[in-house]
């Protein structure tokens, strides 16, 4: 890949490179986007709220892993009980 910078003056490498990794990053994403029908969005009605996943609402199974269950050493068995919770959703912590 070094030899496309061979032509670019040493100042301007670092704005090509740059520029290759957004056209990488965006292309890449490109058919994430295509796939989804419509963004998740948040909705009120009289007072209401819900939100709404792939134009249909999404009903939250939610588990929560505390600070200790996000270590390594844990991490298997509160996935499993989440698994056994059936829970659609996880809320974890990130280090």
């Amino acid at each position: 890949m070094m030899h496309l910078f061979a032509r670019f003056k040493p100042q301007r490498r670092g704005r090509v490179a740059g520029f290759l990794w957004f056209v990488a990053l965006l292309s890449g994403n490109m058919p994430l986007l295509a796939i989804a029908e419509e963004l998740p969005r948040f909705v009120t009605e009289n007072g209401r709220h819900a939100v709404f996943v792939d134009g249909a609402p999404y009903t939250s199974l939610a588990a929560q892993l505390h600070n200790s269950s996000a270590w390594p050493a844990v991490l298997p068995q509160a996935l499993d009980e989440v698994l056994a919770l059936h829970a659609n959703t996880v809320e974890a912590t990130v280090y």
